[in-house]
């Protein structure tokens, strides 16, 4: 639906395909509702999860794929694009019906991930 593009030094910004030109992005988030990031894995759970299960918030995608590389994919892990303090109603409304845990994990810092 959309990327989510990190520079060096750090800055980050979104883009969606353009619908004209295959292969080719617009850097604006026109018509886009934002999604959680790890959607399909989400999804999975929200359909099939156990009360055992848990949804991990994490403040951004690196923290993300650095998870999922230390526990082997056996924790779903997701966020929002654009950092701390973004996580919307829109992204909670993906969770709606999850059996499990959702857990919120803030990084060390001075902006804490804060769902909405």
């Amino acid at each position: 639906m959309y990327q989510a593009v990190r520079y060096e030094p750090k800055s980050f910004s979104q883009r969606r395909p353009d619908p004209d030109r295959k292969g080719k992005f617009l850097s604006n988030m026109q018509g886009i509702d934002p999604i959680p990031f790890h959607l399909p894995q989400i999804a999975e759970a929200v359909a099939n999860g156990t009360e055992n299960d848990q949804i991990w918030i994490v403040e951004g995608e690196k923290d993300c794929l650095a998870i999922d590389q230390a526990w082997n994919g056996e924790v779903i892990t997701t966020c929002n694009h654009g950092g701390a303090g973004k996580w919307t109603d829109e992204h909670s409304a993906w969770l709606a019906g999850f059996r499990g845990s959702v857990v919120i994990v803030a990084d060390n810092d001075d902006k804490p991930t804060k769902p909405g």
